[in-house]
């Protein structure tokens, strides 16, 4: 029987982290995919940036928002508005606007 990790595995273990605000465990469940070649989606990055920005980590937020753009994946408007909410509670203004400004050329 194969005992490797699978998608399923990784996604409850990112939503039970981001719900236990250990946005840390939720990066490293995602990193973690990787290693195991378990290919996250746009769920499984949506669900990291959500942990991140419960947490008011926006920093972490908008990093795995980039991750998730250069790793060829088009994130959908809830994703963007999560981001640019993380940021703009931080007072990350400048970079909320931008996130938004984005998500209204690339959906439009």
């Amino acid at each position: 029987e194969d005992m490797r990790p699978d998608w399923r595995m990784f996604i409850s273990g990112i939503v039970m982290a981001g719900d236990s605000g250990r946005w840390e465990a939720a990066l490293h469940f995602l990193d973690e995919m990787w290693e195991w070649e378990v290919v996250p989606d746009e769920v499984t990055y949506d669900t990291v940036i959500r942990a991140c920005q419960r947490c008011q980590r926006w920093e972490e937020a908008l990093h795995v928002f980039r991750q998730m753009r250069r790793k060829g994946f088009r994130p959908e408007e809830p994703t963007y508005a999560a981001v640019a909410a993380s940021c703009r509670k931080s007072g990350q203004d400048q970079l909320a606007e931008s996130v938004e400004r984005e998500a209204r050329i690339l959906l439009s």
